[in-house]
């Protein structure tokens, strides 16, 4: 009987570590990366693909680490492909922090004040006026920088000067919350 063979489709290579664990155990493993800049993450330690299409068979376990592929995990699914991770319901829950939080009230989870913003000024003006420590949480486009993630600020100030790095570092327009 042929071991498992197991593809990871991946935005940056998030999960090439348990890639390279299960390569470590005898599988058959590859990897391929969505974003260009990502692409030599894990170099000589797994192999890669450029067309995951091409490494794909009937018994392949596909791998989704990151969000953003959920329409295509579904449709592998629908085929039949056995898929971990991914779907296009979870990537509404992680790119509509309001959709998630609605889905959280409505099953009784208790979910914290949110405020979102579209203005990195708005929301540094926020924080200053609410001098209290707050979570910044990427939402949209912005979920998908690799230089931008969440972060818990130990007071006002200190989530004012991480909005200008973000700032600084983004390459898209701003989407986030203030928690």
């Amino acid at each position: 009987m042929a071991k498992e063979k197991f593809l990871f489709l991946s935005n940056t290579g998030d999960g090439f570590s348990l890639a390279l664990n299960l390569k470590g155990h005898g599988y058959d493993v590859a990897g391929w990366v969505r974003k260009k800049q990502s692409r030599h993450n894990f170099d000589g330690l797994i192999k890669k693909v450029e067309r995951w299409e091409d490494y794909l068979d009937d018994g392949t376990i596909i791998v989704f680490d990151s969000t953003g592929g959920g329409k295509l995990a579904d449709r592998l699914r629908s085929k039949g492909h056995y898929v971990i991770g991914g779907s296009a319901f979870a990537d509404q829950i992680e790119f509509d922090r309001g959709f998630a939080f609605a889905l959280l009230e409505e099953a009784g989870v208790l979910v914290p004040e949110s405020h979102t913003f579209y203005s990195w000024d708005d929301g540094r003006n926020y924080a200053r006026r609410e001098k209290k420590r707050l979570v910044f949480k990427p939402s949209g486009e912005l979920a998908n920088e690799k230089t931008v993630g969440t972060y818990v600020g130990s007071d006002s100030e200190d989530l004012v000067e991480m909005l200008e790095y973000f700032e600084s570092v983004s390459s898209v327009a701003p989407e986030f919350e203030l928690q």
